[in-house]
């Protein structure tokens, strides 16, 4: 018998969110699990653990797929149920690294940068702090949609000094993510995210710039067949978070991520897809996040 557990867990705990208020029934609940692609999630992780875990140094991940709206139909939250319960999708914290820059670069497209805009990538500093790349050494002018495609950390250091860390933090908050902080390196993802909200915040990008509340339920009704609740009638209207024309512009080059830059490993030969790498210092998170037409999905590797 077949029980997707961590979807469960979650789905409970949604349950137990959305009931808080209310007299106690034993309920039923819908939910937005998609059993066909739980499976192929959970199998891909193991597999990849088992295929590259050792050499990579990683023995734990968590993935997330969801459509653009939020409805989520896999989540898995690490190797094996069986050994730990924990659930990393939805409640481990961890440094999305240059998977970030994806915020970083929307602030930049809001206040009058565009994806042909040429900055430097040379030196910079932030109080005595300042930023190396991966390769090492600097490359000189370049346009924003080659620095994300190569994830040139100085330049997404710049953009956020220049457009202001504060109205980075913002956007941030506008997407429901409000424990970050503001330090020097924030541009290249130093604060703790849940591969749930990481992959809530580029389904924003997906659905061309609308909020997204990820959710597991569809509807819970009482055995008697009775409805308390619905998502479709009683959550409110998604509202228009983001300029389109912004977030259009951003996916773009999100899909120069994976057609020449960090994320050719993702294209896909029968759909466009688009997203975005990251790694933490010392490679104790790997990540991406990327998207199609019709799904969402966040992978993270520790």
């Amino acid at each position: 018998y077949y029980s997707p557990d961590w979807f469960l867990d979650w789905a409970f705990e949604e349950v137990q969110r959305i009931m808080m208020n209310r007299k106690e029934h034993i309920v039923a609940a819908r939910t937005t699990i998609d059993v066909g692609l739980q499976k192929a999630a959970e199998q891909s992780l193991q597999q990849t653990l088992a295929q590259y875990g050792r050499a990579r140094s990683f023995d734990q991940g968590a993935l997330v797929g969801m459509e653009p709206d939020g409805a989520v139909r896999a989540l898995v939250g690490g190797k094996d149920y069986g050994e730990s319960q924990f659930n990393r999708a939805t409640h481990a914290l961890r440094q999305p690294g240059s998977s970030f820059k994806g915020y970083v670069y929307l602030t930049a497209l809001e206040h009058g940068y565009k994806p042909t805009s040429t900055v430097s990538d040379g030196y910079v500093a932030c109080g005595r702090w300042s930023p190396k790349n991966y390769s090492g050494g600097f490359r000189g002018r370049m346009t924003l949609a080659d620095a994300l495609a190569k994830s040139i950390n100085t330049i997404a250091v710049k953009l956020s000094l220049d457009v202001g860390r504060d109205k980075l933090l913002a956007n941030m908050n506008k997407m429901g993510i409000t424990r970050l902080k503001k330090t020097c390196s924030m541009a290249l993802g130093d604060s703790g995210l849940t591969p749930l909200e990481h992959t809530g915040g580029y389904a924003v990008f997906a659905s061309g710039g609308l909020e997204v509340h990820p959710y597991a339920i569809e509807e819970i009704h009482t055995l008697q067949g009775q409805q308390l609740y619905s998502h479709e009638t009683d959550e409110p209207v998604r509202k228009q978070i983001f300029d389109r024309k912004v977030v259009e512009s951003l996916n773009t080059m999100l899909q120069g991520v994976v057609l020449n830059g960090t994320g050719k490993a993702a294209q896909l030969d029968f759909t466009y897809s688009a997203g975005k790498t990251g790694t933490s210092s010392g490679y104790r998170d790997a990540w991406f996040i990327g998207f199609t037409g019709q799904y969402v999905v966040g992978v993270w590797l520790g």
